[in-house]
Order: C-alpha cells, then sequence, then structure tokens
C-alpha cells in the first residue's frame, strides 16, 4: 500500500520559539544520509489541544511547501501535538 510509510529517521532541526511562534533554518537539512528518504511533514507541539490548525500554522505549511519543491502536498503531513 504505496499511503503506508515506514518512519526510519526524524530530522530535528534548531529552532527558537515559545507557544506563540517559532523561527526555523530557512533551508531543510541536507545529509547523504537523507538522500533517499522522503520528506513527510513536521511536528507542531503547543500548549492546548485545538481542533483545527491555527493561520499561522496553515501559512507556515504554505510556505514550507512553496519553498520546497522536495515537499509534496498530498503525503506531507502537520501533526499537532499538546
Amino acid at each position: 500500500n504505496p499511503q503506508v510509510k515506514e518512519i526510519r529517521c526524524m530530522v530535528m532541526v534548531p529552532q527558537v520559539g515559545n507557544h506563540n511562534s517559532v523561527t526555523l533554518p530557512t533551508q531543510l537539512p541536507d545529509h547523504d544520509h537523507l538522500r533517499d528518504l522522503e520528506p513527510l511533514g513536521w511536528i507542531h507541539t503547543q500548549p492546548n489541544e485545538q481542533p483545527h490548525l491555527s493561520p499561522q500554522d496553515v501559512t507556515f505549511h504554505a510556505r514550507m511547501l512553496a519553498d520546497n519543491k522536495t515537499w509534496l502536498p498530498g503525503p506531507t503531513t502537520i501533526i499537532t501535538r499538546s
């Protein structure tokens, strides 16, 4: 089933933030060990569980997709965790 993905690696990029905002690197990680792997999305931790993504999260995700053509909109996901 091509919709089932095996997670082999999680890459945690340097970031600075709080419950209101986060600053991430402008470029995605690039390393030989990551060459054959497919980016699946990003994880957002938050202080309170929300029933939907915030406008900031939607904007951030759209910008990530626009700036990084290796991220495909269909299989890319956002996981939120409080």
